[in-house]
């Protein structure tokens, strides 16, 4: 199911006009979520938040509320509910129209958080980078990882670390925390392993990473909405079999959930 500017349909009505500035020019945003427990949209406020900001910073405007978009983000995951799953929801928003729409959540198996996923990186920071919007990169990115690749992270021209084409990145080093805090996209999870941490006394920083300095990290992970914090076991000539402290995360992670 679909809605649709406030309307529910199978599928997205054919109504949009081929002279629409927003697909003139691309003027949009979108936001991807997911529920737990059926229809518990994880950390709506923050991604409506992040919509918003993201909205601002390309410079598009609505005619419709932020309070109307979350009451139909909540609405259709109550109408998609399937007991005991949970959903992966996707809103695309522009100055014109809005849709939302719901997939079934595929999580990743849950070998991936024992065993860790390999990484890959290529130089590229993207425009507006604390914006959601469409572009090239994300498709163009995800057909340039290899077949064995979970994810490509993203350094700058300067060879400072920036992000993942879906994931922020952290690394562990010595017990700390560090993570890029300058031209990347704020990540909801992001934000929760950063309060996660605090609360379990991890000292964190939010500073300019090197590639030398990850090639020196005890723990890398990614963290994403719908597949929360997954462990890095290999990049280029970095290897790692042990995941404590990135595990530790998303246990008490997955604790929060509960609360």
């Amino acid at each position: 199911m679909i809605c649709f500017n406030g309307e529910f349909h199978k599928v997205i009505p054919k109504t949009v006009s081929p002279f629409s500035e927003s697909l003139e020019f691309g003027l949009s945003v979108f936001e991807t979520l997911r529920t737990y427990n059926e229809t518990t949209i994880f950390r709506l406020e923050d991604h409506l938040n992040r919509l918003w900001h993201s909205a601002e910073i390309i410079g598009v405007t609505f005619s419709f509320t932020k309070d109307s978009i979350k009451a139909n983000l909540i609405e259709i995951a109550r109408r998609n509910r399937i007991a005991k799953k949970n959903l992966r929801l996707k809103i695309f928003l522009t100055a014109d129209f809005y849709w939302i729409r719901t997939n079934k959540l595929i999580p990743l198996p849950e070998s991936v958080y024992q065993k860790g996923v390999s990484i890959v990186d290529t130089t590229f920071q993207r425009n507006f980078a604390e914006a959601k919007y469409p572009g090239f990169a994300y498709s163009f990115y995800e057909k340039k990882k290899t077949k064995l690749a979970y994810e490509i992270i993203f350094f700058n021209e300067q060879g400072f670390l920036r992000e993942g084409n879906i994931s922020n990145i952290f690394m562990v080093k010595n017990g700390q925390l560090l993570t890029p805090k300058n031209k990347i996209l704020k990540g909801v999870t992001r934000s929760v392993v950063l309060e996660t941490a605090k609360s379990l006394n991890i000292t964190t920083y939010e500073k300019e990473i090197t590639r030398q300095d990850l090639l020196t990290a005890n723990e890398i992970f990614l963290t994403n909405t719908t597949k929360e914090i997954v462990p890095v076991r290999e990049w280029t000539i970095w290897k790692n079999n042990n995941f404590m402290i990135t595990q530790k995360l998303h246990s008490e992670f997955k604790k929060s959930l509960i609360n």
